[in-house]
């Protein structure tokens, strides 16, 4: 039943199927389990499948909807943690290798690092050098001691972390940069976390499946963050553009630098939005919207306040604050969400 379990997640990633198509043929497998041993469970089966359904009665749309992506999520998590790769099943070897360039001689360089079935984690440090700590588990066989799985190069200005394989194989990366400049900045994975901190970049571009991405202390000119089946977690970040972009999971989204941002975008579903906003000076608009669940719009100066209701369950709330200027630069802040809450505070 592992295996079946491996492979309906495995559909998950390569969007064969949808959240609510695997929820069912999860649920479909835990049926069988339980049928293969009805005679001994048959009652406390009942009794649980009684207690499921009380509790489905009593919570909210906005609920269902979020138990169903933690779930998802949770179970992926779970995989990992036992020591497995989402979506390979299979007898593993493991190298780990550390890379090192220096970058002392590049002005506003580039970083172009993609894993697979894997986390990045990038820190910034005091030395000249960027250094890769790379975990590459693969299946038996696959690679040997001269095999190359990846490939690790500069070019005029720009750094490049690829690798070779895009099956059976997981490969992590820990990554510490020089605190400088960094013109754009792109990390790309599956089946995994990104974490990303203390970044001066002109343009971050983080993008993942199944994995959550948590940001802190970015300063840049356009911030784009964008994963499914996991969590956007971004905090005191100050850009022009900040993009957040998930399903089935929550956004967080605090202490951003609001007066200097033209646009903000949240977008999320199954999974509330969270905004807490410092010292609002600026001209804002504020557009939200749940089809599912409240929007609390709970900050002080705000005028022109209206509440859509629209269909059933949706909610929508248009504002803007006292500095608000039609003819003037403002700030465009959407928040989009299904079976979810907005709160901006």
């Amino acid at each position: 039943m592992k295996e079946e379990r491996l492979l309906i997640l495995s559909m998950l990633t390569e969007g064969k199927i949808t959240v609510e198509e695997a929820t069912q043929l999860l649920e479909a497998l835990d049926n069988k389990g339980d049928n293969s041993s009805k005679d001994f469970n048959k009652g406390k089966k009942k009794d649980a499948q009684e207690d499921k359904s009380k509790r489905l009665s009593n919570m909210t749309f906005e609920e269902i909807g979020m138990d169903i992506g933690n779930a998802v999520s949770n179970m992926i998590d779970g995989l990992k943690d036992m020591g497995g790769t989402f979506g390979i099943n299979f007898n593993s070897e493991t190298i780990t290798l550390d890379l090192e360039e220096d970058l002392s001689a590049i002005d506003n360089p580039i970083l172009d690092l993609k894993s697979i079935n894997g986390a990045i984690n990038l820190n910034t440090w005091d030395k000249e050098t960027i250094a890769i700590k790379v975990t590459c588990d693969y299946k038996n066989g696959l690679l040997d001691i001269d095999s190359e799985f990846y490939k690790f190069y500069i070019e005029d200005n720009k750094v490049v972390f690829v690798p070779m394989y895009n099956k059976d194989i997981s490969i992590k990366l820990d990554v510490f940069v020089p605190n400088k400049d960094y013109k754009e900045i792109v990390l790309y994975t599956t089946n995994g976390k990104i974490q990303i901190n203390e970044v001066n970049v002109n343009k971050l571009n983080c993008i993942t499946n199944n994995g959550s991405i948590i940001s802190n202390k970015i300063v840049g000119e356009d911030v784009s963050m964008a994963t499914r089946n996991g969590k956007i977690e971004a905090i005191d970040i100050s850009a022009v553009t900040l993009d957040l972009s998930t399903s089935n999971g929550k956004i967080i989204c605090n202490h951003t630098d609001i007066n200097r941002a033209n646009k903000v975008t949240l977008v999320t579903s199954n999974g509330s939005i969270t905004s807490t906003i410092d010292a609002l000076v600026k001209g804002t608009h504020f557009d939200l919207d749940t089809s599912m669940g409240s929007v609390n719009l709970d900050l002080p100066n705000m005028i022109s306040i209206n509440r859509d209701q629209g269909f059933t369950g949706n909610k929508k709330t248009i504002a803007h604050n006292s500095n608000y200027d039609e003819n003037g630069e403002n700030l465009q802040y959407n928040a989009t969400t299904s079976n979810g809450s907005i709160k901006i505070s």
